[in-house]
């Protein structure tokens, strides 16, 4: 049962992205009306909802304990809300963005609904925490890395699907941005298949350099290609990523400024790390030091975080969950630079500067946070803290250095401007 909710899961979720993909997209015939999408996506809800009904079920049988009536009430119920809610967030997008666009008499409708998915997302991260709480006493801990295995201990891992989901999570955002400035849609398509795959090939770069004396040096060079076995360091992925992104974007979308381009872009990946983030809580790695598990605030976390966070061996005590520390730093940034710096300082600014103001938040937190690392995840050797702030530290020290010589370019650019026109 838990296998065949799991499959179900992803292909009901996927055929759904898929179908307003392509209807968006124009590549479904015509007669595929919105009434058809909304009814189609209607049987794929409950699809979705009758695989997390038999994924929870699944693992509930398989622990061979017995669940009480009030319990399956609780999983019924957050099954039923979270498929509920993320259905209504995607169908809501759907008709604020191509059904109801255009029609002036509907700008308070989407006003509603621009409030509606605020709080939609919101309510997915509860629904989802109150769904893993309800079947948490069923699970093993710690839990398994793979979603669907082929054996060998290989399959499809959690990890990768959180990096997926990251990455499309900020092109969609991306995406939706750069068609409001009047660019239209689907201008970053071919820039997120080279980006991408570009950003994940550098971040293992980036660690296998950094952990070669560690990890890599004598064994055989096919180690450095087992990606699938862990390593990755964002900030090699930034770096190749951004530079193939950008070169990209130059050559085939020169109409596009480049430095809006980044604006908009690099604090959306503030989001795609705070979701691959949750890669590393189900590989139970990337955690702090050891606390008492009823220690505040830790006690008040849900019990399937504290359960994965738990030292072997002693149920008294818990890793620190950095990755969620991190996870929630990295959504607040996302808000700071896009809504709090570029909304309320939108005067101030100059192209690229929420571009290079995202080096400078994403720095701040990794300085904050490498040197509570538990030391087996430090990158490096034995000088592994020092060598993880001095890369924060030049993240921070070129955003800065940045943002200051683009307002002086840009203040020594308008005053040649005046003098030109005060000579004229």
């Amino acid at each position: 049962m838990r296998i065949v909710g799991a499959v179900l899961l992803v292909i009901s979720i996927v055929a759904f992205l898929l179908l307003l993909f392509y209807k968006k997209k124009g590549l479904l015939d015509n007669k595929v009306s919105n009434k058809l999408i909304m009814i189609i996506s209607g049987i794929l809800g409950v699809v979705t909802l009758a695989s997390l009904l038999l994924f929870a079920f699944g693992i509930i049988a398989e622990s061979k304990l017995e669940i009480s009536t009030w319990r399956t009430v609780f999983v019924v119920s957050m099954s039923l809300g979270l498929t509920g809610i993320f259905y209504f967030f995607f169908l809501s997008l759907w008709c604020r963005n191509h059904i109801l666009v255009d029609k002036e008499k509907s700008q308070k409708i989407i006003k509603i609904f621009n409030i509606t998915n605020i709080l939609s997302v919101v309510l997915i991260f509860v629904f989802v925490t109150l769904y893993l709480e309800s079947i948490s006493p069923y699970l093993t801990y710690p839990l398994n890395k793979l979603i669907i295995s082929f054996g060998d201990n290989r399959g499809i891992t959690y990890y990768a699907v959180f990096i997926v989901t990251g990455a499309l999570t900020t092109y969609f955002i991306s995406d939706y941005s750069v068609a409001k400035a009047g660019y239209g849609h689907g201008k970053l398509e071919t820039c997120l298949y080279l980006a991408f795959p570009s950003g994940i090939i550098g971040a293992r770069i980036w660690y296998v350099i950094a952990n070669w004396s560690k990890e890599f040096a004598g064994y055989e060079f096919g180690k450095v290609f087992r990606i699938w076995e862990g390593g990755l360091a964002i900030q090699g992925g930034i770096i190749l990523g951004a530079a193939v992104g950008i070169a990209y974007m130059m050559w085939k979308h020169k109409e596009i400024p480049i430095l809006m381009l980044i604006d908009i872009v690099a604090p959306a990946i503030l989001l795609a790390q705070a979701i691959g983030r949750w890669g590393n809580f189900m590989n139970k790695e990337v955690y702090g030091s050891t606390v008492l598990i009823d220690a505040f605030p830790w006690s008040i976390l849900p019990t399937w975080i504290k359960n994965q966070m738990m030292v072997t061996g002693d149920p008294t005590k818990m890793y620190v969950p950095l990755f969620l520390v991190e996870s929630i730093c990295n959504v607040l940034g996302y808000f700071l630079i896009a809504f709090a710096v570029g909304k309320g300082l939108k005067k101030y600014l100059v192209p690229g500067d929420q571009g290079l103001l995202y080096l400078v938040v994403y720095g701040i937190i990794r300085a904050f946070l490498e040197p509570l690392r538990d030391p087996e995840f430090i990158m490096g050797e034995a000088d592994g803290v020092m060598r993880s702030r001095n890369m924060s530290i030049a993240f921070i020290a070129i955003g800065i250095l940045g943002i200051v010589a683009l307002h002086l370019w840009h203040y020594f650019k308008k005053k040649k401007v005046q003098d030109t026109t005060q000579k004229l």
